[in-house]
């Protein structure tokens, strides 16, 4: 086994943390790849004759340079621990467990959470590093924790003014700068206080979550109100909707497609249910387009991705879901076999139906692949006159099948 690729997290005190294992390895690379601040801190460490090569931009872009080093010893330096929202997570999409081995620091979450004596387990970890500051409304409920690596100095006051507007500007916010070095720096206040324009860019970001009486919760995110949805009425209601996610069966880091995806509230809501799942909205009407981008980012989902064109056409590149979803009339029933056939095993396929002619297909469907049919129907309580009556919504003939 030759593992010519070691990934050694490294803290900013650099050497006085190191193991003697890690020294080792880094004095005798052929090559050391790192940013401009690991090399900064780790400059006295690494030999001058070994080559130091800088990052790219995107990281993906250096692989191509790490394979020219096939066959002799490579060093990569990563903050903490590589495989935290860090390097290695990546390097491990383009090489085996054959060919690379990890020596972690602790992460900045470990770091973070020691300084506030929060348990792990109970705190959600996330990354706003290279990622748009509504990826962190999919956690926000009363009473949750999150710890968050920011992008730069100001992350904390961009993810303050975030949270005053969905309604929890009493969360406690904790900005831990520079951890575990000699300028290392801790301050606390309500987001609605927050009076810092602008940290140091090494800053991690922990939030206690009050929420008022109308905060938005998005956590979990199964269920939302239809006015969650900005929509042209090609909407699946929130009642039909939690069944449908019920039927999908959302698991972590599976991927769906929502096929016909209105609005995407179904999509939306699978990524809602885990933030390590994935979707792809595909959807035909540039506008309907325009609605799911603008609900996936007011809702903290902005990783969602939409593909517009028309199924089946649209399909042939994607890569074979672990679900599927499709909504709306069912107009043709080819659609219902390709996505069959490209369904992983044990994936599951739901498909909703309005009409009788779609419902019609749905059956024919189930007899060719087993399954199970359900109608549902859903009454409102609303005003009757002056009296308050029940309002049905159109029943939905859903089938639901498990892929063996």
């Amino acid at each position: 086994m030759n593992r010519w690729i070691s990934i050694i997290g490294i803290t900013p005190t650099g050497r006085s943390d190191l193991c003697k294992e890690s020294q080792k390895i880094i004095g005798s690379s052929d090559a050391v790849f790192g940013g401009e601040r690991h090399f900064n801190i780790m400059n006295s460490i690494i030999p001058d004759d070994i080559p130091k090569i800088l990052w790219k931009s995107p990281i993906s872009d250096s692989i191509s340079e790490i394979e020219g080093f096939r066959g002799k010893r490579v060093t990569i330096l990563a903050t903490g621990d590589p495989m935290v929202f860090g390097v290695g997570s990546t390097l491990s999409r383009y090489f085996s467990k054959d060919e690379m081995s990890v020596l972690p620091a602790p992460s900045a979450f470990s770091l973070a959470a020691a300084r506030l004596l929060w348990p792990l387990t109970e705190v959600d970890c996330i990354s706003l590093h290279g990622r748009p500051i509504v990826s962190i409304r999919s956690h926000l409920a009363n009473r949750k924790k999150i710890i968050a690596l920011s992008n730069d100095g100001k992350t904390p006051g961009e993810v303050c003014k975030d949270l005053i507007a969905l309604g929890y500007g009493e969360s406690i916010v904790t900005v831990l700068e520079n951890m575990g070095t000699t300028s290392e720096s801790i301050t606390t206040n309500t987001a609605n206080k927050w009076g810092v324009s602008f940290s140091s860019d090494l800053n991690t970001i922990a939030i206690e979550c009050i929420g008022e009486s109308k905060a938005k919760i998005f956590a979990g995110g199964i269920g939302l109100p239809d006015r969650a949805f900005s929509n042209k009425g090609l909407l699946t209601k929130r009642e039909i909707r939690v069944l449908t996610l019920a039927a999908l069966k959302p698991n972590l880091g599976q991927l769906l497609w929502d096929v016909g995806a209105g609005s995407g509230s179904v999509s939306i809501e699978w990524l809602l249910s885990n933030p390590n799942n994935h979707a792809i909205a595909i959807e035909k009407d540039q506008t309907s387009c325009d609605l799911i981008r603008k609900n996936s980012i007011s809702l903290g989902v902005p990783r969602l991705i939409i593909e517009k064109g028309t199924a089946p056409n649209v399909l042939q590149n994607m890569p074979n879901p672990d679900a599927v979803f499709i909504g709306g009339g069912i107009t043709d029933d080819k659609i219902l076999r390709i996505c069959w056939s490209r369904l992983n095993t044990g994936g599951r396929i739901v498909a909703n139906s309005v009409t009788t002619n779609g419902e019609q297909k749905l059956y024919k469907f189930s007899e060719e692949i087993g399954g199970r049919m359900i109608r549902i129907q859903v009454s409102r309580s609303g005003p009757i006159g002056k009296y308050i009556g029940w309002k049905s919504l159109n029943p939905i003939t859903q089938l639901e099948a498990f892929k063996q």
